[in-house]
């Protein structure tokens, strides 16, 4: 089985990652806006 990511998707969940890449940090990359909208409401 295939494994992909849907590249735009993680784009739009992810705050200010219009137009700039990061790259995963030892984990601290950004997070998605579905789990920083739950960890500060």
């Amino acid at each position: 089985m295939k494994n992909s990511i849907d590249i735009n998707r993680a784009r739009a969940e992810t705050r200010y990652c219009e137009d700039i890449v990061y790259f995963n940090n030892a984990g601290a990359a950004l997070m998605p806006q579905p789990v920083a909208d739950t960890l500060h409401n």
